[in-house]
C-alpha cells in the first residue's frame, strides 16, 4: 500500500500554520490547559481556527469518553486492544492519559453544548472547515443549500489539510442534495471512495493521520487496533476493487488540490 510522509517544509506556506497548529493540538496532553490557551488566543484575535480546534477536543472526549466511566472504557479498550499489538502499552498508556485529561473537561461546563458553542464562534469568525462540520450536524432538513453549497467550493478549491479532511466528511450530505448542485448522486460504495480519497489526500498534505493521533486512537477505540495509520486502516473498509481504485483517483485529486482547481472535480458545467 502506498506510503505518504510529507513534511510541513514540502508544503506551500499558506498551509504549514494549519498543519503545525493541528499537530500541536494532537500532542497536547493537557487538554483542559489546551481549552484555555486556545480560547486566549481566539479573544487577541491571533487564532481564528482556535474555535474549531476547541470544538475537536472537545468532540474526542465526547464521543470517545463521555458516555463511559473509567472502568467501563478501560474493560472496552482493553478487549479492542490485541493481544500481539506490539505497540499495546504505549496505546493503553497514551490513552488512558487521554481518558484523564478528558475527564478533567468533563467535570466542568457541558462539553457537547461547548463543541457547538465554539464550532458557531468559529463559523461566524470565517473559519471554513468549522462551517462544513455545522453544515453537516444541520442534516439536510437544516442545511442551507445555497451556503453549503458555496463553502462546498470553497473547500474543494483549497489545499488547507484540515479543510480538505472535513470537505470528505461533508461528500455524505452533498451527495443527499446532488440533484441540487446539477450532479447525479453518488452509489454508496463510490461516495465512501470518494471520500476516503480526499480523506488520504488530507493525509498527504499534512493532517495528522498516523500512530498516535486521535484519529487512529478512535479506530482502536472502535474495535480496529492492527492500523499504524488511516493508509493501513483503509484496506479494512474498502474492498479490494474500491482501493484500487481509490489509489488510482489520489494523484489526480491531489494534482488538483495543490493547483487549487479541486472544485473541477466536482463540479462540472
Amino acid at each position: 500500500f502506498f506510503s505518504f510522509v510529507v513534511l510541513t517544509t514540502s508544503l506551500p506556506a499558506s498551509v504549514v500554520p494549519a498543519v503545525q497548529a493541528l499537530a500541536a493540538l494532537e500532542a497536547k496532553s493537557d487538554y483542559a490547559g489546551a481549552v484555555k490557551a486556545l480560547a486566549g488566543s481566539n479573544q487577541r484575535g491571533v487564532n481564528a481556527r482556535a474555535g474549531y480546534e476547541i470544538a475537536k477536543i472537545y468532540e474526542f472526549c465526547g464521543v470517545f469518553w463521555g458516555p463511559k466511566t473509567k472502568a467501563d472504557w478501560l474493560q472496552l479498550y482493553q478487549k479492542t486492544v490485541a493481544a500481539n499489538d506490539p505497540a499495546r502499552s504505549t496505546r493503553m498508556a497514551l490513552a488512558d492519559r487521554r481518558y484523564s485529561q478528558c475527564n478533567v473537561l468533563m467535570q466542568g461546563p457541558d462539553i457537547y453544548k461547548e463543541r457547538m458553542r465554539w464550532l458557531t464562534i468559529a463559523a461566524e469568525q470565517g473559519d471554513l472547515p468549522a462551517k462544513l462540520v455545522l453544515h453537516q450536524e444541520s442534516g439536510l432538513a437544516g442545511a442551507n443549500k445555497d451556503a453549503f453549497a458555496v463553502d462546498l467550493k470553497l473547500a474543494m478549491d483549497s489545499d488547507d489539510p484540515v479543510v480538505v479532511w472535513e470537505l470528505s466528511r461533508s461528500l455524505r450530505l452533498a451527495n443527499l442534495m446532488w440533484e441540487d448542485l446539477s450532479k447525479k448522486p453518488w452509489p454508496g460504495k463510490e461516495l465512501d471512495g470518494l471520500r476516503a480519497v480526499y480523506q488520504l489526500a488530507a493525509c498527504d498534505l499534512g493532517y495528522p493521520c498516523g500512530g498516535g493521533s486521535t484519529l487512529i486512537e478512535g479506530f482502536c477505540i472502535r474495535g480496529t487496533c492492527t492500523a499504524s495509520s488511516y493508509q493501513t486502516w483503509l484496506p479494512s473498509f474498502l474492498e479490494p476493487l474500491q482501493l484500487k481504485v481509490v489509489q488510482a483517483e489520489l494523484p489526480r485529486v491531489l494534482k488538483a488540490i495543490r493547483k487549487k482547481r479541486g472544485a473541477s472535480l466536482i463540479f462540472k458545467s
